[in-house]
């Protein structure tokens, strides 16, 4: 099927705002699609579109749509691409949300982090602002136990119509006053499955994640001035995944500003948890007023039947070239990929 729609987006392209009208533009989306549900979903896009007046609309409306589409299909078989979790080009940033406009560092600095063939596959976002004006609710919505913050699905195009390269945004409003101090992760692939866990302590922010296949990722934000809760959030989410027996096997991978350095934060954790985890760093500073080493990555496996855990070969490194003078933030991003 991906095929056969691909083909008629193909076709969409190559029609002229002269020739356009009902009867060509329902010959194109009659194509055979066994998802009924799709198929409606399409046609019901081409009734709204040719109602516009203007005919380039008309096709731009209709292509966008099969072209979100197509790809949304695409993410879910490239999925079966990715066995374990050190195939995943990830990366975390503090953008603080607050310091410049969130609109230009969503359109030029994290959109610069997706492009190349060195781009990311998967961003932990702390400090998230609000989304891009362009990112458009997919209608997906997550509720949670233990917290009132809903995660909400965005599609996002940060290519063009005819080049596009959509990321799926989970966006979570954790900052109901200054709407500032909010989490989110980008991914190439959609989830699997959303989670948001509730706050280790009163004063914590939640901890949201997502899986795709039997990989997790976390976007956190540990509180200011030390950190107090960070062991508290790698516990929980290690707890978390040892009382879902479905999800004991799932490998993890926490990314985010623990607000604590790396070697303080591991002497905090009980001897179980050390065999099963690695903090993933090297050490640089990653925020620059403080001149400290805040940022970085904690990967692991809660299943206790296998200690210690045999855990990836992941590597850190901060993301400089090319962003220094697009940041708008004191906070470098971080990268983590397969050593090699």
């Amino acid at each position: 099927m991906r095929v056969s729609l691909f083909n008629k987006i193909v076709k969409l392209n190559s029609i002229s705002s002269s020739n356009i009208n009902k009867n060509s533009l329902n010959k194109i989306v009659k194509f055979n699609i066994s998802n009924r549900a799709f198929k409606l979903d399409i046609l019901n896009s081409l009734n709204r579109a040719i109602r516009l007046i203007n005919p380039l609309k008309v096709l731009k409306s209709l292509r966008l749509n099969l072209l979100s589409k197509f790809f949304l299909i695409l993410g879910f078989s490239f999925t079966l691409s990715h066995a374990v979790i050190d195939d995943f080009k990830t990366a975390t940033w503090n953008m603080q949300g607050s310091s410049a406009s969130s609109e230009a560092k969503w359109s030029v600095s994290i959109r610069q982090m997706f492009s190349g063939a060195s781009g990311v596959d998967i961003l932990a976002v702390q400090e998230a602002g609000t989304l891009p004006q362009t990112a458009r609710a997919t209608g997906r919505t997550f509720d949670f136990n233990g917290t009132s913050v809903q995660v909400s699905e965005h599609i996002w195009n940060l290519g063009t119509s005819l080049r596009p390269s959509f990321v799926y945004i989970y966006y979570a409003p954790t900052d109901a006053g200054a709407n500032r101090v909010n989490l989110a992760l980008v991914s190439r692939t959609p989830a699997d499955e959303v989670f948001l866990l509730p706050p280790p302590t009163t004063a914590s922010r939640p901890m949201l994640g997502i899986r795709i296949n039997n990989d997790a990722f976390f976007s956190i934000h540990a509180l200011a001035n030390g950190g107090a809760d960070a062991s508290a959030i790698v516990h929980n989410i290690d707890l978390f995944f040892q009382s879902s027996p479905t999800l004991a096997s799932t490998n993890w991978i926490i990314m985010g500003d623990f607000n604590r350095e790396p070697g303080e934060l591991l002497s905090s954790f009980e001897l179980a948890l050390r065999l099963r985890t690695r903090i993933i760093t090297n050490s640089a500073i990653t925020q620059v007023s403080a001149r400290r080493t805040l940022d970085y990555a904690i990967v692991g496996n809660s299943n206790r039947a296998i200690v210690p855990a045999p855990l990836p070969s992941i590597t850190a490194s901060t993301f400089f070239g090319g962003f220094r003078t697009h940041l708008a933030s004191d906070h470098f991003p971080v990268t983590f990929r397969r050593f090699q």
